[in-house]
């Protein structure tokens, strides 16, 4: 059977002499991955499989097996900015890694489809406070995962636990809680809107603890390793 399905490319390996396997988002049917043939050959194809290109796609679809082949593969919108500059491009990179990750394959989402495409929209357009943009995200990206912290125990002095998900008082043995600044920070990012970011000036050592705080988080409250390969990228995209 012949689909097609809007997608956001998230990471591709190569595959014998000239084909690509692709791990794609779609809006139809979730995560999935995809074989195309002759795909390194072709004038143009390559930057089509770039970390959160928006595609369309038509493929044949064997519900029987794990991989599915590309019929065709097409721009459905041209970034702007994203692939043009080094800090976007980061970025970029590291929340693809992220999401083939942390969303499970063959999961239809509708509301985290839209909710992507909109937030790459806006990374796109941003000129400038996009710096701690990928926090935010992350943050965001933790409701469609079942995982947002509780904003609601909230209060002066409180800790932020990241093994219970949950702003406490107390430290608990063997608990994993941010410090007092750093739960702060953390509350502030919760209650910011991407449109409120040119407003977060962050440093970068805030950026750093909060990154590693967040992926940590995601470990803990999803119950496995992340492995995570692109956080040097983030750190030589935006200094020392």
């Amino acid at each position: 059977m012949i689909e097609k399905s809007e997608g956001i490319m998230l990471r591709t390996v190569p595959y014998a002499e000239s084909s690509v396997i692709a791990r794609v988002y779609t809006r139809q049917d979730g995560l999935q991955s995809f074989i195309m043939g002759g795909a390194r050959g072709k004038s143009g194809q390559a930057a089509l499989f770039q970390p959160l290109t928006l595609v369309d796609l038509v493929y044949y679809n064997n519900r029987q097996r794990g991989l599915r082949r590309l019929k065709e593969l097409s721009w459905r919108y041209h970034y702007r900015t994203i692939p043009y500059r080094v800090e976007k491009i980061s970025i970029a990179i590291f929340m693809a890694e992220l999401l083939s990750i942390t969303v499970k394959e063959g999961e239809s989402d509708p509301d985290l489809f839209g909710f992507l495409e909109q937030a790459f929209h806006i990374l796109d357009g941003k000129e400038t406070g996009f710096e701690s943009f990928h926090l935010l995200f992350i943050i965001r990206l933790t409701r469609f995962l079942g995982i947002y912290p509780n904003d609601d125990s909230f209060h002066e002095g409180c800790r932020f636990s990241l093994a219970h998900g949950t702003y406490v008082h107390t430290a608990p043995e063997h608990d994993i809680q941010l410090d007092a600044s750093q739960t702060r920070l953390f509350h502030r990012l919760q209650n910011t809107s991407f449109s409120d970011l040119d407003g977060l000036e962050l440093s970068h050592g805030d950026r750093v603890a909060m990154l590693d705080a967040l992926v940590l988080y995601c470990e803990l409250q999803l119950h496995q390793q992340m492995k995570m390969k692109s956080h040097h990228i983030l750190r030589e995209a935006f200094g020392s």
